[in-house]
Parts: structure tokens; sequence; C-alpha cells
């Protein structure tokens, strides 16, 4: 087997509100905050400064970082993308700029393309007039299960090779 040409040496997990929070379903709010950001900045320096102690490229070992592998297959219902409500929707485009599938297009109408739609919701949260939603009682029963599941305030992870000095 092949050497990767790229060698991690350094691995963060850093929490974000999640794209089905809302007002109803706070997940993770907020996030990062500025305790994170000012976390992931010294994390950041602190992997600048590591890179100049590191073995050559070729001897770099691999960063065992714990976790699932592979990942388990999401079971989030397809084709099932929020819906837009058309007396509400004012045909901004905001819902088509922030959907990272490109399942929306805007014409004399919004269109969403269900085989396209990760259901990430970014397109609920961006809505400047609250015209898309999701109706769908398998998300919803999603976004209650992570509100209730991840309530608890996580702190970010960091992991470095164990040769790196930390």
């Amino acid at each position: 087997m092949a050497r990767p040409r790229c060698r991690p040496i350094a691995a963060g997990a850093f929490i974000g509100e999640h794209s089905f929070s809302g007002a109803a379903t706070p997940i993770a709010s907020g996030r990062p905050d500025p305790d994170d950001l000012t976390r992931a900045r010294a994390f950041g320096a602190l992997v600048w400064q590591k890179l100049g102690s590191l073995p050559a490229r070729d001897r770099v070992p691999l960063l065992r970082i714990p976790g699932d592998v592979p990942y388990k297959e999401s079971r989030v219902p397809a084709q099932i993308p929020p819906v837009r409500d058309e007396a509400a929707c004012v045909l901004c485009g905001a819902c088509v700029a922030v959907c990272p599938m490109g399942a929306i297009s805007i014409g004399a109408t919004v269109v969403t393309d269900s085989s396209k739609c990760i259901v990430c919701c970014a397109c609920v949260k961006q809505c400047p007039e609250g015209a898309r939603a999701v109706v769908d009682a398998r998300i919803r029963a999603i976004a209650q299960r992570l509100t209730l599941n991840c309530q608890a305030r996580r702190e970010p992870e960091t992991y470095f090779l164990a040769e790196v000095p930390v």
C-alpha cells in the first residue's frame, strides 16, 4: 500500500450549532462561542509551533483519533426536503445561496431537487421570511432526538501525534 502524501499531525473536533437548531430544537445554539474560538486559535498556534519538530514526512506515524471507522451510515430519510410556503416566499434566493448541494433553483418559483437535498436545513435557517420549513414527522423526530441527546455542553477535543509533545 502506498503511503499517503499528506500525513495529519493533529486533529480537532470543535462544536458548531446544528443546522436543525432553532427555537424549538436548540442544538448547540450559539456555538462556536468566544471560548470555542479562543481554543481553536490556540490549537492552530500549537499545531504551527509543532510543525518544526516533526521527523521527515516519510517517517511521520499515523495519527490515531478515537471514533467509529468506518463511520456509521446515515439513517436520515431521503427525498423529503423542507417545503416552501409560497405566500411567504419573496424569491430572494437566500436558500439557493446557502444550499451546500445546489439542490435549490429559483426562477418564477423555487424548486428543490429532492434527489440532491441532504436535509441539512440550512435553507430553513437562512430564509429571512420564514418561508421554508421541515414538515415531515421523521425529520422533526430526528431534530427532537438530537435536542434531547445533545443538551449538555461538550468541549472541543484535540488530538496530536504522540511523538510531538504538546
